[in-house]
């Protein structure tokens, strides 16, 4: 994981829980106005919750290609604090960076508070709490963290589902 990246200064005076709300009425409007499919099934919802699963057991097996996997070649994370990574490359470059540094996951819990969508377009709120440690060359530091998360997901062409968005916001504890 990259603990390099600055938090623009545009962005500070929006928390993250006001993102959150943006991307929930992006996805509401989009899901209703550009799908090609009416309807969200049950084995819609049952494959995002796989992947949501995927998603955990890829960071506790470290496993960087289950994880990007499920993700769009140009998806975009919105870490908490800072600027957006764009696409597979950048998104790789921030949780693996090519640096000698090591981030090793103790425990990783994701809980599923809601999980929904429209045709093509499909969300999950999760509540995560994970344990980890960093270190590179002499510096080392361990961090148990709280936050809450939204996913967004898209259908392809194949009809599967991939992750677009991902943004969560850190609990200060």
């Amino acid at each position: 994981m990259n603990l390099n990246r600055q938090t623009p200064s545009k962005l500070t005076n929006i928390n993250a829980l006001t993102w959150i709300a943006l991307f929930g009425a992006a996805i509401s409007f989009v899901g209703c106005t550009t799908s090609n499919r009416d309807s969200f099934t049950k084995e819609d919802e049952s494959y995002i919750r796989k992947m949501i699963t995927d998603y955990q057991e890829g960071w506790l097996e470290n496993d960087s290609t289950k994880i990007m996997n499920l993700f769009a070649d140009t998806a975009t994370l919105i870490p908490s604090g800072l600027l957006p990574v764009r696409g597979s490359k950048e998104i790789r470059g921030f949780w693996w960076p090519n640096d000698s540094s090591k981030t090793t996951i103790d425990s990783y819990r994701i809980s599923l508070l809601e999980v929904g969508g429209s045709g093509n377009m499909a969300y999950s709120f999760e509540n995560g709490k994970l344990s980890w440690n960093y270190e590179k060359g002499n510096f080392r530091m361990s961090k148990d963290q709280e936050s809450y998360e939204v996913t967004i997901f898209q259908r392809n062409e194949e009809t599967n589902w991939k992750i677009i968005k991902r943004i969560w916001t850190d609990i200060k504890q």
